[in-house]
């Protein structure tokens, strides 16, 4: 099981923090203790921690992730760890609608900041797979984060949801 949640946080190039290696372990059908399987990935040095400010993140080497989305291709699971990817984001993104608005906000900017390579993929795999309601959930639920932060990136992603169609 350690070998397949590395090949599915592969598809996360911003790595994830502790709830969200043990939510895709929960998606995957990990049957071990999740901590356990990433302390093993770790102590493999399959996954490095970093500490941020908004908890310790767990991120594999360009090199290893590579490694792991071609391992992912070779047993056909590279759409549904695409899927695993976008579910987590419009996960996120959900939370943050919320958290943003709270007393919270100053760690949900740093998370939302932290988890934005993750947004940037997961947009990607929504839009090629023309899931537009998930795209309009996704850039909804970082709507008050891109007014406060003047992200015109998220402005551009909605620009972008009138060239997709109907």
């Amino acid at each position: 099981m350690a070998q397949r949640l590395f090949r599915f946080l592969s598809v996360f190039p911003g790595g994830l923090c502790l709830d969200g290696v043990e939510w895709v372990g929960d998606r995957i059908g990990l049957t071990a203790d999740t901590l356990f399987t990433l302390h093993a990935l770790v102590e493999a040095s399959l996954l490095g921690p970093a500490r941020t400010p908004s908890g310790t993140r767990y991120a594999q080497l360009e090199t290893m992730r590579t490694y792991g989305l071609d391992l992912l291709d070779a047993c056909g699971e590279r759409h549904a760890a695409s899927n695993v990817l976008a579910d987590w984001s419009l996960h996120v993104s959900g939370q943050a609608e919320a958290g943003i608005r709270s007393g919270d906000e100053p760690w949900w900017d740093e998370r939302i900041r932290r988890e934005m390579a993750n947004m940037r993929a997961a947009r990607s795999h929504l839009r090629n797979e023309q899931r537009l309601d998930d795209l309009v959930a996704l850039s909804a639920g970082l709507y008050e984060w891109s007014m406060l932060r003047d992200a015109s990136e998220l402005w551009q992603w909605a620009d972008d949801l009138g060239t997709l169609p109907l």
